[in-house]
């Protein structure tokens, strides 16, 4: 979608480069051939997070060393996003593949979110078999909830959570049982390695 019409920005009306991917990812890809450095602007009020490299960005127009291969992509602060990260040759074969939840902060270190998933394949999903979870962070805890009532199907598993806008480590568990956290000092963020959860179930990682 525009980004004028997302954010009500009349400054933006004149950019036809950058698009929304949803409500939560910003593309600004690179179309001039050697460009080595991109112009992006990211609105505000909110701040971004490159999803590569985890960096954050306030809201602004600012130049990004980038290369022909580049796609410039980013996290808008506040959002939750669900991805899997192993390379398969088709979306058909990724079906069983853990999932990567990223935590992406706002300036009050709270985020919110929601995720779909079916079978991808049939039509089962008429009959309710499928998942809708919502997503949120706030007070130190990560929890997932159904979105729909009725609706039953089991996701794979999640094989990492990360946090991004943090500047300290975070001490993860569930249940009181204690969770593997690593902290990144150079990218500001805390990676939970196999945290022994399904996607689609409600839970709650607590964090201190």
């Amino acid at each position: 979608s525009g980004i004028n019409a997302e954010y009500g920005d009349t400054t933006l009306y004149s950019n036809q480069v950058e698009f929304l991917l949803g409500d939560s990812l910003l593309s600004s890809p690179v179309l001039e051939s050697g460009e080595t450095s991109h112009h992006v602007t990211l609105p505000a009020p909110q701040v971004w997070y490159d999803y590569h490299s985890y960096k954050k960005y306030s809201a602004g127009t600012m130049y990004i060393p980038v290369q022909l291969s580049s796609i410039p992509l980013f996290i808008k602060g506040g959002s939750i996003i669900v991805t899997k990260m192993r390379l398969r040759r088709s979306s058909q074969l990724m079906e069983a593949d853990p999932y990567t939840i990223i935590v992406a902060l706002d300036d009050k270190g709270e985020a919110k979110g929601e995720v779909y998933v079916d079978d991808g394949k049939s039509f089962d999903y008429q009959n309710n078999k499928f998942s809708y979870q919502l997503l949120n962070f706030s007070s130190n805890k990560l929890s997932s909830r159904a979105g729909v009532e009725g609706a039953h199907y089991r996701s794979a598993g999640v094989e990492r959570i990360i946090i991004l806008g943090v500047n300290k480590h975070l001490a993860a568990s569930i249940r009181g049982a204690p969770l593997v956290s690593t902290y990144q000092k150079s990218t500001s963020s805390v990676t939970i390695k196999k945290p022994n959860i399904i996607l689609s179930e409600q839970w709650q990682v607590d964090f201190s």
